[in-house]
């Protein structure tokens, strides 16, 4: 049990330091976004996840991005 718990801190320590700014995954659909919105006159993207706190972490940290910067609605459907 001494080692499951160590092992759980260890990985709760290391998940605490991946915060949006840092989250290499959120980066990249941002700059997959980015590219397609610049490269095609169609500008709707769908995006599938099978989990709703992904769906919801997702808008979360896009939606604002999405509205200044590149000037589109987003919605969440859950």
């Amino acid at each position: 049990l001494k080692s499951d718990k160590d092992a759980l801190v260890s990985l709760h320590t290391l998940a605490k330091d991946v915060t949006p700014d840092r989250d290499a995954k959120l980066l990249e659909l941002k700059d997959l976004v980015s590219k397609k919105i610049k490269s095609s006159d169609n500008k709707k993207i769908i995006l599938f996840t099978a989990f709703s706190d992904t769906a919801n972490y997702i808008y979360n940290n896009l939606k604002d991005w999405i509205n200044n910067e590149l000037k589109l609605h987003v919605a969440l459907v859950a």
